[in-house]
């Protein structure tokens, strides 16, 4: 996200950066992102403190990220759904679904959907999911993970108004779902 950020930002100012300035930028971004993992905006925040630490881009230049701000954290609680039905299905198949709908003549809402067909939660598990530090299987020692990322996936929803879901049986696979409002004037 930072580095897309900070070429995005060369680009639009106009601003040329020589493979050197970009490799060492590159480099400083890898050493302050750890920051960005957070609620929503730290990336933000990070992303405005490490340009401010290094003359090669404008700072004013983040005015043009404001509004994309919104965008990228939920960005972030899609991709961590898609990475964890990666982790979790070895054989199968992960689709992601996307739908228009709407709630009434003057609202809308998108849902996305996030199917695969891995190895399920088992019930008793599906209520603490979206709790800080909560890993659902005993074979999680296997894969990496801190229980964090269902639980900041939910604040990021819930931040922008929206509500999360899952859908799982043990064997069978999961279907972890969020709903996001979507206002006349965003279209």
């Amino acid at each position: 996200y930072m580095a897309m950020a900070s070429i995005f930002i060369a680009q639009a100012t106009n601003t040329p950066l020589s493979l050197t300035q970009q490799l060492g930028l590159m480099a400083l971004l890898l050493l302050t992102s750890k920051g960005a993992a957070g609620v929503t905006g730290s990336g933000f925040i990070t992303l405005a403190a490490t340009l401010s630490a290094t003359p090669t881009l404008p700072v004013a230049g983040l005015t043009l990220l404001v509004g994309i701000d919104r965008f990228m954290s939920e960005a972030r609680a899609i991709t961590n759904l898609i990475g964890n039905a990666i982790k979790f299905t070895t054989v199968g198949e992960v689709v992601v679904r996307a739908r228009l709908v709407a709630c009434d003549d003057r609202s809308m809402q998108v849902n996305i959907s996030v199917i695969d067909t891995g190895i399920g939660i088992p019930k008793e598990a599906v209520p603490h999911l979206f709790s800080k530090f909560f890993r659902a299987h005993d074979k999680l020692e296997m894969v990496k993970g801190t229980g964090l990322g269902l639980y900041i996936s939910k604040a990021i929803v819930e931040l922008h108004h929206g509500k999360i879901w899952v859908q799982s049986e043990q064997g069978k696979g999961s279907v972890f779902s969020f709903s996001l409002p979507i206002s006349n004037h965003s279209f």
